[in-house]
This record gives C-alpha cells, sequence and structure tokens, in this order.
C-alpha cells in the first residue's frame, strides 16, 4: 500500500495513463513479488487437508449420514449461489447438516472450504488467519482461485463459540465480517456464486449483539434455517422394532439427534422406559460402560478417574476439550472410552463425544459443589465463565435440585437473584425453571 501512494505521489504520473506494465515494473523495481493464487498449487492441497480435519470431528448416528429436509432448503440455496445461517437448540444436528452439504460438494465436484470456528479461530484480519490455516490468503480468495467457473462453498461451523473461546471475541467475529465482504466483491465479477454457510445456536443468533450486527448488513441477504428435532420416521428407521415397545416419552426424547446418538450405544437387550431426561440416557450409557469395563480387563476406579480428571480440567478451564498431556489418566482407561464412542481424541486434545455428555457431568459436579457448601457464584464460576453452556448446565442443576429439595431450591436461587457477580441471563434461568413447576407445593408458595 505504502509503495503504490509513494508511486501516485512521488512519480511523474500526473496526466498520464498508468498501465498494469508500468505497475509492474515499478513493484519489480522495489522487489515487491505479486500473489498469482491461480497458479499456487498449494491451495487445493491445503483445503483438501482442512476439509479432512473438519470431516474427522464429526461422528454420524449408526455410522451413517441421515438425509434431512433442512439439508434440502440448503442444497437448493447452493443451486442458487445463495448463503444461508444454520440455527439451531444444542443437540439438534447442526453439525449433521453442514456434513451433508459438505459431502454433497465432494459427490458433485463443488469445490469448497469448512472449518469449525472453535478448533480454528479467526484472528487480526482474513490474510493472517488464511495464513495461520496454511493457506497464502484469505480463504475467499483462495477458494476463488480455484473454482472461477464453478460453484463454490464456504462452511463456517460454531460460529457461537467465537464469543466464548478468547477475550478478543469482537476481532474473531470482525474477521468473520471482513470474509463475507470479501466474498461479496468476488461475486460480483463472478456468473458462478461463492455461498457461505454459517452455523450458530439459535440463542446465540437471537440474543448476541456482534453476530446479528455482522448478519443485518442490507447488502447480504441470508436465508435463515432453523434446525428442529428429528421426524418420527427417521427415528422408527434407526430404533426399528424396538420403537413399538418403547414409551411415548422415550421415542420423543430419541428425537433429540444428540439422544438418540447415546441411546445406539445403550444395550439393546435391556428396557429403557425409566429414561424420561437426556441425563438418564447418559447415566445409563456410563453405567454400562463401568460394567462392561471388566471385560476387557479395565478397573472401573480406573475408568471413573479417567473421567472425573478430564471434567475437572474442563470446568476449571471453562474450556470444552484439554489437551492429553496434561492429564495424570490411565491410558488403558483413556482408549477405552474413546474407543466406545464417548470421548474424542484428536491432535493431542480429548473431549467428550457431544457436549450435552459434557453437560451432563459439570451438572454433577454442581451438585456435588452444593452438598460441600459452595457458594452459587463458587458453582457458577465467574463472568467469564458464565456462557450459554454454562448457562443451559445451571438449569440442569436447578431442575435436579427442585427434585432433590424443593428449600434447598428456594435458597440457592434467592442467592443466585440477589448476586451482584452473575449475568443477568444466567439469574433468568431460576424464573424458567420455576415456572416449568407443574406442583407447586408449601415451600415455593411461602416464598
Amino acid at each position: 500500500y505504502n509503495v503504490l501512494l509513494d508511486y501516485i505521489i512521488n512519480k511523474d504520473v500526473w496526466g498520464k495513463a498508468i498501465d498494469f506494465v508500468k505497475i509492474k515494473r515499478y513493484l519489480d523495481e522495489k522487489e515487491i513479488k505479486l500473489s498469482n493464487l491461480a497458479y499456487d498449487e498449494t491451495i487445493l492441497p491445503r483445503i483438501q487437508v482442512l476439509n479432512e480435519e473438519f470431516d474427522s470431528f464429526f461422528i454420524p448416528i449408526n455410522n451413517e449420514m441421515i438425509s434431512r429436509d433442512e439439508y434440502k432448503i440448503c442444497e437448493e440455496i447452493i443451486d442458487k449461489g445463495e448463503s444461508a445461517i444454520i440455527s439451531g437448540k444444542a443437540g439438534y444436528g447442526k453439525s449433521g447438516i453442514v456434513h451433508l452439504i459438505a459431502e454433497n460438494c465432494k459427490n458433485n465436484e463443488i469445490p469448497y472450504i469448512a472449518i469449525k470456528l472453535d478448533k480454528r479461530i479467526p484472528e487480526n484480519n482474513t490474510d493472517e488467519w488464511g495464513k495461520k490455516l496454511g493457506l497464502p490468503a484469505s480463504i475467499s480468495y483462495c477458494l476463488d482461485s480455484i473454482s472461477k467457473e464453478r460453484k463454490a462453498v464456504i462452511i463456517l461451523d460454531q460460529l457461537d463459540a467465537l464469543r466464548w473461546t478468547q477475550a478478543n471475541s469482537i476481532d474473531s467475529i470482525f474477521v468473520c465480517k471482513q470474509m463475507i465482504e470479501e466474498v461479496e466483491r468476488i461475486n460480483s465479477k463472478r456468473e458462478n456464486k461463492i455461498s457461505i454457510i454459517l452455523v450458530c445456536r439459535s440463542y446465540d443468533l437471537k440474543y448476541d449483539n456482534n453476530i446479528k450486527s455482522m448478519l443485518n448488513d442490507e447488502k447480504n441477504k441470508w436465508n435463515k434455517i432453523e434446525v428442529e428435532k428429528f421426524s418420527e420416521e427417521i427415528v422408527k428407521n434407526i430404533v426399528g422394532e424396538q420403537y413399538e415397545n418403547n414409551s411415548k416419552k422415550l421415542n420423543e426424547l430419541l428425537q433429540i439427534p444428540s439422544n438418540l446418538y447415546i441411546w445406539c450405544h445403550l444395550d439393546k437387550n435391556k428396557i429403557y422406559d425409566n429414561c424420561f431426561t437426556t441425563n438418564k440416557l447418559i447415566e445409563e450409557w456410563w453405567n454400562q460402560l463401568l460394567d462392561k469395563s471388566n471385560d476387557v480387563r479395565i478397573d472401573s476406579v480406573l475408568i471413573k478417574n479417567c473421567k472425573n480428571e478430564i471434567v475437572k480440567k474442563m470446568f476449571s478451564m471453562s474450556r470444552i476439550n484439554v489437551m492429553r498431556k496434561i492429564l495424570n489418566v490411565d491410558e488403558n482407561a483413556l482408549k477405552y472410552l474413546s474407543s466406545n464412542g464417548f470421548l474424542f481424541i484428536e491432535n493431542q486434545n480429548v473431549s467428550f463425544t457431544h457436549q450435552r455428555i459434557y453437560d451432563y457431568f459439570i451438572e454433577i459436579e454442581m451438585i456435588n459443589m452444593y452438598q460441600e457448601n459452595k457458594s452459587i457464584e463458587e458453582i457458577i464460576g465467574d463472568i467469564e465463565q458464565q456462557t450459554p453452556s454454562r448457562r443451559y448446565q445451571i438449569q440442569m442443576f436447578l431442575e435436579d435440585l427442585h427434585d432433590i429439595n424443593t428449600k434447598d431450591f428456594i435458597k440457592i436461587g434467592k442467592e443466585l437473584l440477589q448476586s451482584y457477580n452473575i449475568r443477568f441471563y444466567i439469574k433468568y434461568v431460576f424464573f424458567e425453571v420455576l415456572g416449568q413447576i407443574e406442583e407447586i407445593d408449601s415451600e415455593i408458595e411461602k416464598d
């Protein structure tokens, strides 16, 4: 920029025609090389590596991709060269939709790049982020360079994670916005457009001002797709004959994709009509893993210690994954939980295969902290830890606390509302849980 500015101001060019040859000669004198992405042979292999990394973070139910109506809508949007934002509640299968999109791109030879933003956090600007990803420039320009005559797709999953992964989350949102503007400029010169697919939790899409401002640009018309539960038909096909033997409540529970994933790992010789909640499904799975550990000659105590160590590290660090090298656990126990689909190990990072499993164990940790007479502020954590995920865990904690002891539930609720160190939207959870109680007992009426 400075060299070109110097050329305009200090060179004798006033009133003279300036063409590419003159500019190129001047840049050569200054020993500046142009980045000719069209001939950069490193772009495509690197994009393929990033896409393979994206694929590796997803484990489908019964190892089969499930087609859904929301995906078909996305397919039509991409065919028209338009962009979309996919939203939905936790566990409703947003990642499954975007993996179907990626699979469709592969099958139809549509160039695409897919990034999980919680794993590859945008930093500084699009150019530097691209270089950090191993590309020579911004992902938008790199994808444009390999898809001039074809449609192309950019998938950015876990947009909501940017809000909580680092202190300068607004900078990450700005980089995403900068990339969207780049695609808009690129598309103005392309017959076949680049489509952007963003994925975000419904709560953040609705309430995060930075995300809303990024998407409310009048120039960009976003198709908004809300991911719903599985249809009864999908659940029937996966559950099979056992569907008719299940209780209505259980079958309704299995319409949430993350619950169905858990159910598929349970012993099919048992009846689970007592499983009315996700927590009960996870508890059943966990207990079965402990029982079966003896079959592979691993002490169940080592399995428990492994899980406890992971949960405590994640809780203290406010992260959804933890580095393997800082875990003081038995390696065989770690491999056992991983091979059974309970844990996910990638690039020396350990996480639960679904965040809902992590939420369950964090909620159990909260119950234990309460029984140890910890204050509500200690249980919830400081302001930086009060993320949407923690909000959901607090909701589970309050619901269980109400079932255990109404008096304790009211006591904690009052402490929650009176604290100056707890965000309002965390406090509001107490009213939500209170509003869901069908039978009001004397303790609640009195207070």
